[in-house]
């Protein structure tokens, strides 16, 4: 708690952004949303990476280092962050 109150810590919403596309490369590839999902290939990519369709069950673990997509009815990316 204390940490909240130090100066130079990240507000809620700094951390969430960092949490959004940090550590998996996520800011890298803003510009595929809205593409079609064969945009993307994972296997260019080190790390694990998460390609969730419509509707899917996900697991609730965070891991910063995962990559995440997210696509639509149509196959394309709406969504793209690390966790």
């Amino acid at each position: 708690m204390l940490a909240a109150c130090r100066p130079g810590a990240q507000s809620g919403a700094d951390s969430a952004s960092t949490a959004e596309t940090g550590r998996c490369g996520a800011s890298e590839l803003r510009h595929l949303v809205g593409q079609p999902r064969d945009a993307f290939d994972p296997g260019a990519r080190e790390g694990p990476v998460r390609i969730l369709p419509p509707n899917a069950m996900r697991t609730m673990d965070h891991r910063p280092e995962r990559l995440n997509l997210s696509v639509d009815e149509n196959q394309r990316i709406t969504r793209i962050w690390c966790g």
